[in-house]
């Protein structure tokens, strides 16, 4: 009886963390949070509070284009597929 209610814990846990875009993320996480961890939507944007050049935002597929003014350059990510790929290994 006991595997079974660890087994029952075990399997909710593994599928309500898949069920989020990429775990559970605080009501009080900034921007650039919910944006790097996939919880924005497309049009999102955010800026860096360390660095203000650096910019974040959503593209229509749900990747993430970050943006440094400062020196100019551009990097695209797609946060849901990095955190499925991390869970595989």
């Amino acid at each position: 009886m006991k595997s079974m209610i660890a087994l029952t814990m075990i399997i909710s846990s593994i599928v309500a963390t898949q069920a989020s875009a990429t775990g559970t993320l605080s009501a009080n996480a900034n921007a650039v949070d919910r944006i790097t961890q996939g919880h924005a939507q497309p049009g999102d944007t955010a800026s860096s509070r360390s660095d203000p050049s650096v910019t974040f935002e959503v593209m229509q597929d749900g990747r993430v284009k970050r943006t440094n003014g400062k020196f100019g350059t551009v990097s695209i990510s797609n946060p849901v597929a990095e955190t499925l790929r991390a869970r595989r290994r």
